[in-house]
């Protein structure tokens, strides 16, 4: 029996949603964080930044757990890598070139090819998926590169693409919802016309701040799920060290957040929610078939 069914009251009635923590590789606990999720079972997706040094040596340990989850590519543009070959920028920037079509065309795609290229070397496989830290994959000007770059690079065996595309009723972010709704207006008729698939629907937008009820956002998130859609999440552990302490000042504006999220995932009181909702955390291939 799949551990998942220990969760639901009657698994043959269970729905399927796609559990997916995001930022792998960032630093050291947030990995470590990801991973005692992954053991535990309680994600079915993992999206890795690959232009960092964690990625190198914490990648090899995720993909122990390769035939249980999708591990996809969190193309990245906002977030500073000392390794990086290319300068991040902030997120209003790149809204900015990108919805006024001052994008640099050629710099994007040679960021995403070595995105793209960092996994492969460290996963020896393609990615399960392509989504974009801050959601940038879906802005108007780079999400064609995106797709173009994928087709042209993976022909017919293509990742799927996380739609954004939150319903605006969970009591999130609205402003933040809403605005992400507009800017991914035409991004799922995109990829199905490059032969690309997408998850129906997603949630797990809020104001990242260590306040929030994170659990009752996740109790009415899981509660509206249908079957197919993506939750995304941002857990991680708490900073063990002087390096990565300094790091989450620095660079890692939800650092307070993340161990909340952990904990919750954690929990009892989460297994409990997805037993009462008779919810399955299944990969993206376990849902289409």
């Amino acid at each position: 029996m799949n551990t998942q069914d220990q969760f639901v009251d009657n698994p043959a009635s269970v729905k399927r949603i796609i559990l997916c923590a995001d930022d792998y590789g960032q630093s050291a606990a947030i990995s470590a964080g990801i991973l005692q999720l992954v053991e535990q079972r309680r994600l079915s997706a993992v999206s890795c930044l690959t232009e960092s040094d964690f990625w190198t040596h914490s990648g090899n340990a995720l993909l122990e757990h390769r035939e249980q989850i999708d591990i996809g590519l969190h193309f990245n543009l906002t977030h500073a890598f000392p390794s990086s070959p290319f300068p991040a920028l902030p997120l209003n920037r790149v809204m900015g070139l990108a919805l006024s079509g001052r994008i640099d065309r050629v710099q994007i795609v040679k960021t995403l090819q070595t995105q793209l290229d960092r996994f492969e070397n460290i996963a020896k496989q393609i990615p399960d998926f392509v989504d974009g830290h801050q959601h940038v994959h879906v802005l108007p000007g780079i999400r064609h590169i995106v797709v173009g770059e994928l087709e042209q690079r993976y022909g017919q065996k293509k990742p799927y693409l996380r739609a954004v595309n939150p319903r605006l009723s969970t009591r999130g972010d609205f402003i933040k919802e809403l605005v992400l709704k507009l800017l991914g207006i035409g991004f799922e008729d995109l990829a199905q016309r490059h032969g690309m698939r997408t998850n129906p629907g997603f949630a797990g937008i809020y104001s990242l701040q260590p306040q929030a009820d994170f659990a009752g956002l996740m109790q009415r998130w899981i509660s509206a799920a249908d079957n197919g859609d993506l939750l995304m999440c941002h857990p991680g552990a708490r900073f063990t060290n002087h390096s990565d302490c300094h790091a989450s000042d620095n660079s890692d504006p939800i650092a307070a957040t993340r161990p909340r999220e952990l904990a919750f995932l954690l929990s009892d009181e989460f297994a409990a929610l997805l037993s009462r909702n008779a919810i399955r955390l299944s990969r993206f291939c376990d849902i289409q078939r």
